[in-house]
């Protein structure tokens, strides 16, 4: 199973030079799609997060941090 990384240029009017400027895009097969895949279907509760955060969550959002509202 292989993955390949390709760095990504985020401003082109920017200094090339510094790694700041680069991100990362991973290409990955199928397979290693679905084995992740089973990996965090196994492991969700092991890898739960604070209650306090909103953002990048199922079911979150970073409006319930505004609004004060939580949909748990």
């Amino acid at each position: 199973m292989m993955c390949s990384m390709l760095p990504l240029f985020n401003d082109a009017q920017g200094d090339i030079c510094p790694s700041e400027n680069y991100r990362a895009i991973r290409f990955s097969t199928v397979l290693i799609k679905i084995f992740e895949s089973i990996i965090l279907y196994h492991s969700y509760e092991a890898l739960s997060t604070s209650n306090h955060q909103f953002g990048f969550k199922i079911k979150h959002s970073t409006i319930h941090c505004v609004d004060g509202q939580r949909n748990y």
